[in-house]
């Protein structure tokens, strides 16, 4: 069942999945903008700024489930998983996880570490995914590794299975938590939700949309994730609102925000259908997009996050007309920076490693594969 060869299969990557990689990814730094962003808003004063910062919180939940889609959509029809994916996606982690420490080590990010602390985070920074330095990527990794076994669980389902299937976890895991109070998820975790989100793409690449909604073009599905867009943040204003006059509401306004919600679950297929049905080839889209993971990766590095209040300063625009300008501006420049920063390694560097790491660890690979075989076969 795994597929371990030195050649991955390249192909043209389409534009329309790359412009929403890039979009989910604006969306997931906005998010990070909003929860790592230091802000300790009055509850019992309704404010703009306030509104505007939940409202921000919306797109990292959206964003993760988006990446988990597309990967649900591609992987499904995968032969199987491949050595030179795998060793480039581990030397990505690496390489940002070894890296971002020691130059923060060196800027004198951590004043208070001695000598073994320091030996002892850059013991971790060489583990990233064992020590989940991005929770996502760790999770990313399981899915990926999984994904043989997932698709042939899937695959051996009919359609009247597979899709009520997928009812009973959006009843347990999505409608559950959207209508309790303390939002009740019946046990489940990130990867959980990762392997939903896949399952989901997968029902639709396999089964498509049924007759009613087949034909719907792109700006329908769009214009329906906008409209859900601002249901939900209507109900963000209506919930600070409600916190400034009854205790109870009091810093509930993200209520409908959690990864689970039904509302940021439709936000995210609705625009995965979206850009799904869009019909373009951009060469420029596609080598930004090819840098989101390590935007991602660059920007949300476990001892980046630092840079998030000592830096940027979040907390002195809190109550300032320029939160909602500068929090945008932001987000972009922190886009745009990260993006160079990974097209920088993409180029210059990672030809150089990958030919060592492929060296290195492509017999060690193989061997656990014919380990794995022998384990299976007994």
């Amino acid at each position: 069942m795994l597929k371990l060869s030195r050649q991955s299969n390249q192909s043209v990557r389409q534009s329309n999945f790359e412009l929403l990689r890039i979009v989910a990814m604006l969306m997931i730094i906005a998010h990070h903008v909003s929860f790592h962003g230091g802000f300790i808003f009055n509850s019992s004063v309704f404010s703009v700024n306030h509104l505007w910062i939940d409202i921000f919180y919306i797109g990292g939940k959206v964003g993760v489930s988006i990446f988990f889609l597309i990967s649900g959509y591609f992987l499904i029809e995968s032969k199987g998983i491949t050595i030179n994916k795998i060793i480039k996606f581990w030397s990505q982690l690496l390489f940002y996880s070894v890296t971002m420490f020691v130059i923060l080590y060196l800027l004198g990010r951590f004043p208070n570490m001695n000598i073994s602390g320091f030996i002892y985070e850059l013991f971790k920074s060489f583990f990233p995914v064992i020590t989940e330095t991005w929770w996502f990527a760790s999770i990313y990794f399981l899915l990926y590794i999984f994904s043989p076994f997932i698709n042939k669980f899937l695959k051996s389902l009919d359609k009247r299975n597979y899709r009520l299937m997928l009812v009973i976890m959006t009843f347990f895991w999505c409608f559950i938590p959207t209508f309790t109070i303390d939002q009740f998820t019946v046990q489940c975790t990130d990867l959980v939700w990762a392997i939903y989100m896949y399952s989901f793409a997968g029902y639709y690449r396999i089964y498509g949309l049924s007759r009613n909604f087949s034909d719907k073009k792109a700006g329908f599905w769009i214009g329906l994730a906008v409209v859900t867009i601002l249901i939900t943040a209507i109900t963000i204003f209506v919930l600070l609102l409600l916190g400034t006059k009854i205790s109870f509401f009091e810093n509930r306004s993200r209520h409908f925000l959690h990864e689970h919600s039904l509302l940021l679950l439709a936000i995210a297929v609705f625009l995965f259908l979206g850009f799904q049905k869009l019909k373009i080839q951009s060469k420029f889209i596609n080598i930004v997009a090819g840098s989101t993971f390590g935007i991602y990766l660059i920007h949300y590095d476990v001892y980046f996050r630092i840079v998030w209040k000592t830096v940027f300063h979040f907390p002195d625009f809190q109550d300032s007309i320029l939160l909602i300008p500068y929090s945008v501006f932001i987000v972009l420049i922190t886009f745009v920076v990260c993006c160079v920063i990974d097209l920088l390694r993409r180029y210059a560097l990672e030809p150089w490693y990958l030919k060592l790491l492929n060296y290195v660890l492509s017999p060690l690979i193989n061997k656990c594969k014919k380990l794995a075989d022998k384990i299976a076969d007994v």
